[in-house]
């Protein structure tokens, strides 16, 4: 495997990641609202195609 490594001092790399990581989260909040999931009943411990799937969309 190859190791990529980010230089966190460029603005440009901090902006893609900043943007990045917003479209993650706007991603989740539509997917979780979609499925009728409250987006504070998701975790960070478990993967969030588990949670999903054992959510099913149950309010």
């Amino acid at each position: 495997k190859r190791s990529a490594w980010l230089d966190f001092s460029s603005k440009k790399t901090r902006q893609a990641i900043e943007q990045s990581y917003y479209q993650h989260q706007e991603f989740i909040e539509h997917l979780a609202k979609s499925l009728a999931i409250p987006l504070h009943k998701l975790s960070a411990a478990k993967t969030l195609t588990h949670q999903l799937t054992q959510m099913g969309g149950r309010k």
